[in-house]
């Protein structure tokens, strides 16, 4: 899990870093979460999974970032604009299940990755809220369980790094869950099986989500706009 959480911030890394080149965005990073966060004073992270690994490798990185939690918090305005209604983050790691969104104020998002380029990770099963697959390009069906592996469909940077290493997020002949998706506007550039696992969509111009998955979910990345790992906890 270690691996292949590091091997998606790079991936974010890339999309704010070309989000920079075609329009300046802030160097910082929004991590959105639900209710993983069980310290409700929201200052010590001492739980495993997911959540506690992400928030440390930021650290450990010094990568600048925020936590916004949906189980106290909105997606509105006053978190993610600044005072001259641009983008107070450069990339959003979305890390909150599908379930909850209700009243969270999830229009803003599609805003910011479609007219500002803000980059967008999707990690865990968010894949099955539409808000947020249609941003990806896909639409999500079912879970599934598949002994397959990864394999490359094509060459793109985000994908030029892991130089035949998508093998290790699968093991070999071990039937893990995953996610079954439709591609409905996107590009695949990774399958596991017949299913679509990396994804890519682009806004104006701009490459945006792709969406990938496997036992651990899948991923949904986009350049000037989302990246996502979907992966089942």
């Amino acid at each position: 899990m270690r691996f292949r959480l590091a091997a998606l911030l790079p991936m974010a890394l890339a999309l704010q870093g070309l989000a920079r080149a075609q329009a300046p965005l802030p160097y910082r990073f929004l991590l959105v979460i639900g209710d993983q966060w069980k310290d409700p004073s929201s200052y010590i992270i001492e739980d495993g999974g997911e959540f506690q690994i992400m928030a440390a490798l930021l650290k450990s990185w010094g990568l600048p970032f925020d936590i916004l939690r949906l189980d106290q918090q909105r997606l509105d305005q006053y978190h993610l604009l600044d005072r001259d209604g641009r983008p107070r983050y450069g990339t959003i790691i979305w890390d909150a299940g599908p379930g909850g969104l209700q009243d969270k104020g999830l229009a803003l998002v599609p805003e910011l990755v479609k007219r500002y380029g803000t980059g967008l990770v999707i990690l865990g099963d968010t894949v099955a809220a539409p808000e947020i697959s249609a941003l990806a390009g896909v639409r999500y069906v079912s879970e599934f369980d598949s002994p397959d592996t990864l394999a490359a469909t094509g060459m793109h940077f985000i994908t030029r790094g892991l130089d035949g290493r998508e093998r290790a997020f699968v093991p070999e002949d071990k039937y893990l869950p995953g996610n079954k998706t439709v591609v409905q506007d996107a590009t695949v550039l990774m399958k596991r099986g017949p299913h679509p696992f990396l994804t890519v969509k682009e806004w104006n111009e701009r490459i945006t989500p792709q969406y990938l998955k496997s036992r651990y979910g899948s991923w949904h990345v986009s350049i000037g706009g989302p990246i996502a790992l979907h992966r089942k906890l």
